[in-house]
């Protein structure tokens, strides 16, 4: 909803809950773009002007992972 710099990265910490032993390490993720004034962002992919810019692939391969008690 605010205006971004183009020439700024935009990082974003998250944490992904994992079972032990998943061999799940990569997820898709999709990088959307929508026009609209923040009130009017859309939630969904199928509303208002958003659309997809690009897709990329995580991977988790090369991280450490710790078990919580």
């Amino acid at each position: 909803g605010k205006p971004i710099a183009s020439d700024e990265a935009i990082t974003h910490s998250f944490h992904r809950k994992m079972s032990p032993g998943d061999p799940r390490r990569a997820f898709p993720t999709s990088i959307v773009e929508s026009h609209a004034d923040e009130p009017f962002l859309p939630h969904h992919m199928g509303a208002g002007d958003a659309h997809v810019l690009c897709d990329i692939e995580s991977s988790l391969s090369l991280c450490v992972f710790e078990l919580k008690a």
